[in-house]
Order: C-alpha cells, then sequence, then structure tokens
C-alpha cells in the first residue's frame, strides 16, 4: 500500500477574537514530516486538525481521497495518533488496555497484533502491570503502542518523545525510519535533536504561522551567514556574561541570538546568530538549530519563498 497523501489547504484555526493558526498549507505523501516550534506555537492544535479531533474554522484537510469532516470515519482508520496529553485507562494492565484500544479501532482486535506492538516498544516486562503502577517514560510508550495498532499508513504524533530516555528515544527514531518507507508520519517536537537525522522534510511553526517548510538543508541554509562563534578567558566571560544572556523578544529586540555556550574548564565559546558580528568572533557553519532560530528571529529571512523552501 502506498503512503497516504496528506493535504492542508490554508488551515486556519480561530477561538474567539484569537487565532491561533493562520493560512497553514501542506502537502505530505510518505516518509517523515518534522514539525518544529516552541511551545504555544500551535502544533498540538493543528496536530488535532489533522488526527480529526477538532474541526478548523477555515480551510481544508484531506487524506488521499477523503476529506474532513464528511470523511472522518475513513480517515480514523487509517491514522495512528499519539497526542501531547492522554489519559490512560491506568486501572487496566498494559495487555488489557492495548486489547481496549484494538477494540476500539475495530479491525485489529487480535492476539498477534497486540503482541506485535508490545514487543516494538519494549513492553513485555510490564505486559500483565497494571498502568497507574508504570513509569511516565513507559507509559508514554504505551501511548505510542496504541497508535502503532494495525500498522496505521498515517502516524501523527505529538512531542512522542516526552519521558523517553535517551535509549528509548534512538529505538522510537529508528522505528519510524523503518515505517517511514511505506507511511506518511508527522512528528512535532519543540526538540531540534528529535528531528535532526530523522525527517524528511521540516516545517517552522511560530505564532500560528508556518514560517518555512521544505528540506532540511534548505532550512538550514536561512542561517548561513548568520552563525558566529566567540571565545572568552573565564575571567573575561564573568565579565561579559550579563550582556550576553539577554534574550532576544518582540519588545527589547537584540542585534544577536545566543545558540549556546559550551565551557572547556579554561574557556567559553559561544556560538550565536547575528547580522553585526564583532571582531573578535568567527564565522561558523549553520545547521538545523540555527536556521530554526534564524527564521524565528529574523524576520526578514521569512520571504515568498521561504513557504516551499528547497
Amino acid at each position: 500500500m502506498a503512503a497516504p497523501e496528506l493535504l492542508v489547504d490554508n488551515l486556519s484555526y480561530r477561538v474567539g477574537k484569537q487565532t491561533i493558526l493562520e493560512n497553514i498549507n501542506l502537502c505530505l505523501s510518505g516518509g517523515i514530516f518534522g514539525l518544529l516550534g516552541a511551545n504555544g506555537a500551535g502544533k498540538s492544535t493543528l496536530l488535532k486538525l489533522m488526527a480529526t479531533v477538532m474541526g478548523p474554522t477555515y480551510g481544508d484537510i484531506r487524506v488521499d481521497q477523503w476529506q474532513r469532516p464528511h470523511d472522518d470515519r475513513q480517515i480514523r482508520g487509517m491514522l495512528g495518533y499519539v497526542p501531547q496529553q492522554y489519559g490512560l485507562l491506568e486501572h487496566l494492565t498494559i495487555k488489557e488496555y492495548l486489547h481496549y484500544a484494538a477494540v476500539m479501532k475495530g479491525s485489529v482486535h487480535n492476539a498477534a497484533a497486540i503482541q506485535q506492538v508490545s514487543d516494538w516498544m519494549g513492553l513485555g516486562e510490564w505486559f500483565n502491570t497494571r498502568i497507574a503502577k508504570l513509569s511516565g517514560g513507559t507509559k508514554q510508550r504505551v501511548g505510542i503502542a496504541q497508535a502503532l495498532l494495525g500498522t496505521p499508513p498515517l502516524l501523527i504524533l505529538d512531542e512522542p518523545t516526552s519521558g523517553l530516555d535517551p535509549s528509548e528515544r534512538v529505538h522510537l527514531k529508528n522505528l519510524l525510519q523503518q515505517w517511514s518507507s511505506t507511511a506518511t508520519i508527522v512528528l512535532s517536537t519543540h526538540i531540534v535533536s528529535d528531528i535532526e537525522g530523522l525527517a524528511d522534510t521540516v516545517g517552522i511553526l511560530d505564532h500560528g504561522q508556518l514560517l518555512a517548510q521544505g528540506s532540511v538543508t534548505s532550512i538550514v541554509r536561512k542561517a548561513d551567514g548568520l552563525v558566529f562563534q566567540r571565545s572568552f578567558s573565564l575571567g573575561d566571560w564573568e565579565q561579559e556574561a550579563d550582556r550576553w544572556m539577554i534574550r532576544p523578544n518582540t519588545i527589547q529586540p537584540v542585534p544577536r541570538v545566543v545558540v549556546r555556550i559550551a565551557s572547556s574548564g579554561k574557556s567559553v565559546t559561544v556560538r550565536y546568530l547575528t547580522r553585526e558580528p564583532d571582531e573578535y568572533s568567527v564565522m561558523a557553519s549553520a545547521d538545523l538549530e540555527d536556521g530554526y532560530l534564524a527564521l524565528v528571529n529574523f524576520p526578514e529571512l521569512r520571504d515568498t519563498d521561504a513557504t516551499f523552501a528547497e
């Protein structure tokens, strides 16, 4: 079965006079789409709309020939969904809960399918344990397991790595990478490393607007010529730190955005974005985090080509 096409056309969502999402356009077909944005950017709302949990104020969502809201039942039959916040039935064991989820999905109620997703997520040790007794990370794996029941061709995952330890994150990435050859996967996160090296395409969402979408390379390219590094002795850094640690915001814009600070024990190196580097800084190669921060903090980069950056 070919991976389904997910089309989002001129989508907006409003609550009263507040605009949560504005004019979102996406066309996804196969592979992994990483939706990157800060908390409150509108990622969860967009995924809820894709997953038929809510209806848009304006615009259309279509999965292959099925269009929301008329064909929601058909879309749900193709869908595996991990919301950011959900309530597991904690009085049930993992086995009982996955059986319940399978019944709710309709066509995948069999022991083999349940055992398969349990194995994928490494839940065998707790298979007969009540969910209330599980750690937060194990509960998250149960939530992912229910989404994988029936090997759905459309996966919508909202912050799926939340609560997972590093080894579990790597395992989930590998599983999704394998799955992506026959499925369309949407994965939202505010952590760049969650999608770096995983996503085929990336979208940057900020304050309800899609600032750019395209290949990882195209997003990285947005920061070309803006990334610099400067090293300080520990003594100099103590005097300069307050000046460098001012956060950019709409009320008090600053000419630079600090990306990361690294200390070697004898010196401190600051990586930052700016159009006005000082004479002590050297240019550095851009990465995905730089591209994301450049688009968020330098509005002039969001030209008409950025929406479909290639």
